[in-house]
């Protein structure tokens, strides 16, 4: 079984329990690797994951979202991404523009990694 197919059984498993976190798919960055996207794209659609909402509902679906941009195109995808209205981006990051939103969302995947970002002040 490769590291993808036993990273998302894991997910799955967490998923049927009702356990499963944000934290979890952002381990998904450890395993850099494309193959990824359509697995974490068929759960959120298999388990009706939520969008960006209003509810007290975490958006798993932005997440993979997220982490698929983010496994695509690498940080600068997700620097795109930031400029989309209403989208999941530009809430979480409030509307962060140039090398302050390239910051912090290098520190978020860097961290999902379990890597530290350092960047310059």
């Amino acid at each position: 079984m490769t590291e993808v197919e036993k990273f998302i059984k894991k997910l799955h498993r967490l998923e049927k329990s009702g356990d499963l976190e944000v934290e979890h798919l952002l381990k998904a960055l450890k395993i850099p690797d494309p193959a990824l996207i359509e697995p974490l794209r068929e759960m959120s659609r298999q388990y009706n994951w939520q969008p960006m909402n209003d509810d007290l509902i975490a958006p798993m679906a932005a997440w993979v979202d997220a982490i698929c941009i983010y496994l695509e195109s690498g940080v600068a995808g997700l620097i795109k991404a930031i400029n989309r209205p209403k989208q999941f981006f530009g809430i979480v990051f409030w509307h962060h523009r140039g090398a302050t939103a390239a910051r912090g969302l290098g520190c978020v995947f860097a961290a999902g990694r379990g890597v530290r970002a350092r960047y310059p002040a």
